[in-house]
């Protein structure tokens, strides 16, 4: 299994999802932009409960009937895989704003980190930090698989309608993209600290309340195994408000 992610590739995808993003502002109607941010807050939903604080962190337990739905979906719309995204985060964490950090704006392009442009990564890198994934044969096949995963739904939305391929597709699929980048970026730079960390990472009320509780970043950072974000009363996590909903276990 090669375990490396193409990063011409995601270029690629973020090229297409830009062009797609400016032809749906330009042509898009009520419908396709319905559509369009549909797809966007269902994704950042499966992002931020399912791959980032179930997969990455494990900081809650939940049926698979419920867990693997999600990341085929996450698969269909993603440039990447689960062992990608797992193990560039998991780094991301061990490394926090140190030169290994994988996505630091400390040492990292903001342009880079927003449109996921991630430099490639030796297999090694996988193995060591998402040993885990790589032995689920569920994750393994969508890593191996994942470009025809997704081309199966382009051909899909082909059929159906070819336009479908902007607004049912890339145009979501950037936006998250762009949404997981400010997160990166925003939470590292601009925001307040509730707690002393190793990283520069802040809470940002933007993100937070806007990104599915993403933003609060700073908590996170400083209890990364919860599954709560959101920590003062006013921190509202819409992640965590799901998890209590589909969890038959939570670290909070």
């Amino acid at each position: 299994m090669n375990l490396a992610p193409s990063k011409k590739s995601q270029e690629i995808f973020a090229i297409l999802g830009v062009l797609s993003l400016v032809y749906t502002i330009l042509t898009g109607g009520w419908l396709e932009w319905s559509i369009v941010l549909s797809i966007y807050f269902v994704l950042g939903v499966i992002d931020t409960v399912i791959i980032h604080r179930y997969l990455t962190h494990r900081s809650f337990e939940a049926s698979a009937w419920i867990i693997n739905p999600m990341v085929l979906l996450f698969t269909l719309f993603s440039s990447t895989s689960a062992i990608i995204w797992v193990a560039v985060h998991r780094a991301h964490h061990r490394y926090s704003d140190e030169a290994k950090d994988p996505h630091s704006p400390i040492h990292v392009s903001w342009f880079r980190i927003i449109f996921r442009m991630i430099e490639d990564k030796p297999p090694k890198f996988f193995i060591t930090n998402a040993p885990d994934m790589i032995r689920s044969p569920y994750i393994s096949f969508l890593h191996k698989y994942h470009w025809a995963v997704s081309g199966l739904y382009v051909l899909l939305l082909l059929v159906i309608e070819p336009y479908a391929i902007t607004y049912a597709y890339l145009t979501p699929g950037i936006l998250l993209f762009v949404a997981g980048g400010l997160v990166n970026t925003v939470n590292h730079s601009f925001g307040y600290r509730s707690y002393e960390t190793k990283d520069k990472s802040v809470n940002n009320i933007f993100t937070g309340y806007f990104l599915w509780g993403e933003g609060w970043h700073n908590n996170h950072h400083h209890k990364a195994s919860s599954a709560k974000f959101g920590q003062k009363w006013w921190e509202f996590d819409f992640g965590w408000q799901l998890i209590r909903l589909i969890s038959t276990k939570a670290n909070d």
